[in-house]
Formats: C-alpha cells, structure tokens, sequence
C-alpha cells in the first residue's frame, strides 16, 4: 500500500477492517494534499475488488461510507459463502471411476 501512497503524492494515515459487500474487507486512508484518498480492497474467492473514495480531508465521511454499504460483488454469492467447486460432470459429485482390468485366460 506504501507504493500506491507514494504514487498518489501522499502517506498512509491509517488503517482499519470494514464490511463492504456482506463481508470484512481491508481499508486505507491515503492523505493527499487536501484530500483523503480511501482504498478499500474485498476480496472473494479469486476476485479482488478495489473501491476508491476520494474527499476532501476536512468533508463528512457519509458518501465514503454509502459506497461501502450499497457495494454488491457481481458473482451473486454472499462474501463469506466459499464459492462452489467446479466439477467435470456438470457439478454432480460423483464417485471416481475405477478401471477395470482384465486378466488375461490362459
């Protein structure tokens, strides 16, 4: 996160654990100049999702914390719900098949 800070001309101030999307996600607070920069980064499954709020340092906090509260991930599934694990039989479970050797007669 230093790298983004520094790229964005500024310094981390701070740090904390947010719900975004129904689940925990990680937040940063990047001073800028005048603004505050805030980087919150959800992750699911194999998917990151960065969010980005930008205001003014001294402004009130409420669209930062609307786009956290309305944020819904695309996939559908709740956050905290493992995403279902993708089989080669149209994701039926199915016993593994055994080969069947035969024995030659003699």
């Amino acid at each position: 996160m230093q790298i983004v800070a520094t790229q964005a001309k500024g310094t981390i101030s701070g740090s904390s654990t947010v719900t975004a999307g129904g689940g925990r996600a990680h937040s940063y607070r990047v001073q800028a100049g005048d603004n505050l920069l805030e980087y919150t980064f959800v992750l699911r499954g194999m998917r990151e999702y960065e969010l980005l709020c930008r205001r003014p340092s001294n402004a009130d906090d409420a669209a930062c914390k609307q786009l956290l509260s309305s944020f819904k991930p695309t996939s559908g599934l709740p956050l905290d719900r493992p995403r279902p694990r993708a089989t080669a039989h149209g994701g039926r479970r199915t016993r593994p098949r055994t080969r069947r050797r035969s024995c030659p007669r003699g």
